[in-house]
């Protein structure tokens, strides 16, 4: 569509995303969240690196900026008394997604209301994207701390929809760490325009309803971009599903799981904060292809499992450099 773009494809299929880890906690110093993510793109800044090319422009923050949907706003105008715009964008939300219309009432309604839990609170209480041991999430007040946190920044934002983006903004933290740790490994710099400071004040400064204009989501984008980019890629409400191939790729990789998981029972830290015997139970029953599309399947085993045997992983290597130091200590 852009002749003057050079396009190199990345196979993630390929690429183990479990192989590099250790090499990235030393680099970033830090777990890694997303795992099925890793192999792709690791290769990237191989590809890059061995093309010379030296820097990457990534776009991380676009969803919360310049390209933000804009249907957070729904809920706002629920709670101002302004009913005819709310319900306008609950319908126009499921004509244009997926959801049913009860999906979407959900979805920009209730669980943003005092009617259901905070999303936040949802995912401390029924973490199934996360493979925190029970009895260390209640000593370590995870509950608590999320309902806290949740009031916290829904005080200080002072409306559903900037609560939601600065949420989105702060979970992004991490990034810092990983950039450097790009640099460090592959003298790639990673560089997101979407997330400069003045570009983060001007998006979040232009009024809601803009970015739901004549009921377009990401409206402010897709004029913005008029007759600079292709309007098939304008146009598109498809979403991607980022690393669609993790059910391949971690089933040739089970035999590795359990050896992995085994060892992971030999580290006192990650027996503490890990639901090991969940993982186990994981990988024992392991499902069928057709299943894991979406819902409690893909948490259970693209996130809370790789998540679990990733930062186990790390526990175990922060435990020999700490008996690393006591050795050179004494």
């Amino acid at each position: 569509m852009v002749e003057t773009l050079d396009v190199t494809y990345v196979c993630s299929g390929e690429f183990d995303d479990f192989a590099d880890l250790d090499r990235i906690f030393q680099a970033v110093d830090g777990p890694v969240r997303n795992v099925p993510n890793m192999g792709w793109m690791m290769q990237i800044c191989r590809l890059a690196r061995a093309g010379d090319r030296r820097v990457l422009l990534g776009g991380d923050l676009g969803n919360i900026t310049i390209s933000w949907d804009g249907w957070e706003q729904a809920f706002d105008h629920l709670a101002g008394g302004r009913i005819v715009s709310a319900l306008r964008q609950w319908r126009l939300h499921y004509i244009n997604s997926t959801r049913s219309p009860l999906g979407s009432f959900r979805r920009l309604f209730l669980e943003p209301s005092r009617l259901a839990t905070p999303k936040i609170v949802q995912w401390a209480r029924r973490p199934t994207h996360s493979a925190i041991n029970p009895p260390f999430a209640r000593d370590m007040r995870i509950v608590e701390r999320a309902q806290q946190e949740s009031r916290n920044r829904a005080a200080k934002a002072g409306s559903h929809a900037l609560s939601q983006r600065l949420n989105a903004i702060i979970g992004v933290e991490f990034r810092g760490e990983w950039e450097a740790g790009m640099l460090a490994l592959f003298g790639i710099d990673l560089r997101d325009p979407t997330s400069d400071l003045d570009v983060v004040q001007f998006s979040l400064g232009i009024p809601d309803g803009q970015y739901l204009a004549e009921g377009i989501d990401r409206s402010v984008i897709r004029r913005a971009m008029w007759g600079l980019l292709p309007a098939p890629v304008l146009t598109n409400r498809r979403r991607g599903d980022q690393a669609a191939d993790w059910f391949g790729k971690m089933s040739r990789g089970r035999r590795a799981m359990v050896e992995e998981n085994e060892r992971l029972r030999a580290s006192s830290l990650a027996a503490e904060a890990l639901d090991l015997d969940r993982l186990d139970r994981l990988i024992s029953n392991w499902p069928e292809a057709k299943n894991t599309v979406q819902g409690r399947v893909a948490e259970d085993y693209r996130l809370a499992l790789t998540r679990g045997l990733a930062s186990g992983r790390f526990l175990q290597s922060f435990e020999r450099s700490n008996r690393q130091i006591a050795m050179n200590s004494g």
